[in-house]
């Protein structure tokens, strides 16, 4: 925001070695923030080498260490963000975006009260949005999508868990410098602490699989839209469950969330079964008569 100021807070800021190692400091440092950078000697070869949003434990220590107000890293091209508070604690994507939703809603300034994100979100987002009288629009999972939408539907606050941030007033692709600086402008406005705001959002228990599948490019869009919607059906309403193909290595990927951890994780070793048995099942042209079990 224009006239904004960060004098006094003291700042941990990771760069990992990348795109944002000297605009990062630099852009908080101009505004008055005492500012501690670490990952900003790139070599060519140390960009998200144990730092930076990818790999925040080192943030989050020096925060500690340090006695900041607040921990941000960047990851190697500047585009996804982690935090921590002044406690340490991490802040995710999820955690970030509800930081964000919520003081847009207060302050009238969340076109249709809605943001965007990716089916992978955190139940915990929709509960912490849908309390401010706001609601979630999901994706497919990717930063693209999530910007397609925004565009499509006029939204202007989008992001992913891994961190990906999209504000379409500031910047038409995801920025993690200017999520940040409106995270920061959010502390200052309220003059709370960031594990204040945080608060907002408490994360659903969340877990997740690997079902190995060498196969996985076969197996049909109809198939795993049938396992997903039996799964739903055994959740009741409560919590919810992602199935999808990787894109990246033969598996499928499982995940289940639900207001209780351990039966989320009972929910997960019985999904993984089943989901073994039902595609064995397609794979031998039965999997009308598989059945969760």
């Amino acid at each position: 925001p224009k006239g904004m100021r960060l004098d006094g807070l003291r700042i941990v800021v990771d760069c990992a070695n990348g795109a944002a190692y000297k605009a990062g400091p630099n852009a908080l440092s101009e505004l008055g923030a005492e500012v501690i950078a670490i990952g900003n000697q790139p070599n060519g070869l140390n960009i998200n080498d144990n730092c930076g949003a990818v790999f925040p434990a080192e943030m989050r220590a020096t925060v500690i260490r340090e006695g900041a107000d607040v921990g941000i890293a960047f990851d190697g091209d500047g585009d996804r963000i982690a935090m921590a508070d002044e406690h340490g604690r991490l802040l995710d994507g999820n955690a970030i975006l509800a930081v964000l939703g919520i003081d847009m809603i207060e302050r009238g300034e969340l076109p249709q009260r809605t943001l965007v994100t990716t089916i992978m979100a955190n139940g915990g987002l929709e509960e912490a949005i849908a309390a401010h009288g706001g609601r979630v629009v999901r994706t497919g999972v990717g930063d693209r999508p999530v910007v397609e939408t925004m565009k499509r539907q006029g939204f202007t606050l989008g992001g992913e868990p891994s961190g990906h941030m999209v504000l379409l007033e500031h910047n038409t692709t995801g920025d993690a410098l200017i999520a940040a600086l409106q995270v920061l402008a959010t502390m200052i406005r309220r003059d709370k602490p960031l594990s204040a705001l945080a608060q907002e959002y408490r994360e659903m228990p969340e877990t997740h699989r690997k079902i190995p599948c060498e196969k996985n490019g076969r197996v049909t869009a109809e198939t795993l839209a049938d396992i997903q919607s039996r799964f739903e059906a055994e959740l009741s309403g409560e919590g919810r469950v992602v199935v999808r193909p990787s894109g990246t290595e033969p598996v499928i990927r499982l995940m289940v969330q639900h207001p209780e951890s351990r039966k989320a994780e009972r929910l997960a070793d019985k999904f993984t079964q089943t989901l073994l048995e039902m595609l064995q099942a397609d794979a031998s042209g039965t999997a009308e008569t598989a059945e969760i079990g």
